[in-house]
């Protein structure tokens, strides 16, 4: 076909999506979320390609303004923005989850968002063609942005609304020997299905702000399902703001007038009476502890056949996201100091951390 010339040919090897259920963090004993496994599919090729793009999109009509939503599409954005962000005194805190929100999204309306997104990129844009690098670390752009002989697919918005509809139409899969298709919710291991995601709850809460004009936000962020305002007032119609059987979950915890916010990768404190907020980075084994809870397991001890580069990568990853998960100079310092004592609970050595140290100094130089 055409779209076989265009984006790359079906593999003639492939094979139908498998599930298998892979248990929550939270209770792995009684939650677990179902996985499809697209590593095989026919037409992967195709949906890496048209996901990447319809990301890219979404992304681009976010920061142009042009669809007012609160998606975030970096972890690390929360801080950046907070950092220039000022509350004042009483402000209202909804942190809340989109329950389920893989498994629970309707395929009509999900096509409605696809058309919607694509026709307001397609008024704004014109119909320009897009270019997909063929490595997965160079970035979509616009096809008179590619670099020289850089190599890569050109496509077009009816061939990305193509691609998008059918892998909503054909979510094929195996459960043992039986072939089914899920006609509620999207395949979590389909590429195209987080840009599926951020696009329902984009188009929702565009059509909030555009509809309640009263509800004063002062900032807001929300990150696939996890979400995250900072209002003026108070406001009930928020729990319906995504469209059914979607629906908002709370998880804000209060201890006396201060909230405790778990969001992303970050700890924040709120003082409700007077504004004022301290972000630091949430390391899972101080989360852990003071509930406790085992600690995490997940880290090979540093004094095992662990290639040295590969632990001194790890050591400079874990500083670098202390480091820019929290907000001012004493909460990355404090963050750091976390993060290196539970590298050293793995025996890391003090050589390879204080190098670690000066290669971290050196990246936060630069940028």
């Amino acid at each position: 076909s055409h779209l076989d010339k265009q984006c790359g040919k079906i593999n003639a090897d492939g094979k139908l999506p498998y599930t298998y259920l892979l248990p929550k963090e939270k209770d792995p004993c009684n939650k677990d979320r179902p996985i499809m496994s697209y590593y095989n599919h026919p037409q992967k090729g195709k949906l890496n390609k048209a996901g990447r793009v319809f990301m890219w999109i979404l992304k681009l009509l976010q920061t142009l303004g042009d669809a007012k939503s609160f998606a975030t599409f970096d972890t690390s954005d929360y801080v950046k923005e907070m950092a220039n962000v000022t509350l004042p005194p009483h402000t209202t805190v909804y942190l809340g989850d989109v329950k389920n929100m893989y498994t629970n999204i309707e395929h009509t309306n999900l096509l409605n968002v696809i058309e919607w997104a694509l026709s307001k990129f397609q008024r704004v844009h014109g119909d320009a063609n897009i270019f997909v690098p063929n490595s997965k670390t160079a970035k979509v752009c616009w096809l008179h942005q590619r670099k020289h002989k850089q190599l890569g697919t050109i496509m077009t918005l009816d061939t990305i609304k193509q691609i998008l509809t059918f892998d909503v139409q054909n979510a094929y899969f195996t459960l043992g020997n039986k072939i089914l298709r899920q006609t509620l919710g999207i395949p979590m291991g389909s590429p195209c299905s987080p840009a599926f995601a951020v696009a329902v709850c984009m188009k929702a809460e565009h059509d909030f702000s555009t509809s309640h004009p009263d509800v004063k936000i002062i900032k807001g962020f929300r990150y696939i399902d996890d979400l995250l305002l900072f209002l003026e007032q108070p406001c009930d119609a928020i729990m319906h703001m995504y469209p059914p059987p979607l629906e908002l979950e709370s998880e804000l915890t209060l201890d006396g007038h201060t909230h405790k916010i778990k969001f992303l990768e970050t700890w924040t404190e709120l003082d409700t009476h007077t504004g004022s907020f301290t972000i630091i980075h949430a390391l899972k084994q101080w989360i852990r502890e003071p509930q406790g809870k085992p600690p995490l397991r997940n880290i090979t001890s540093f004094d095992s056949h662990v290639p040295h580069h590969q632990n001194f990568g790890l050591a400079v990853g874990t500083l670098r996201r202390a480091a820019r998960n929290s907000l001012g100079h004493a909460a990355q310092t404090v963050a750091k100091t976390r993060a290196m004592t539970a590298l050293f609970e793995h025996n890391l050595s003090m050589r390879t951390a204080c190098n670690a140290e000066v290669r971290v100094r050196n990246i936060e130089e630069r940028t």
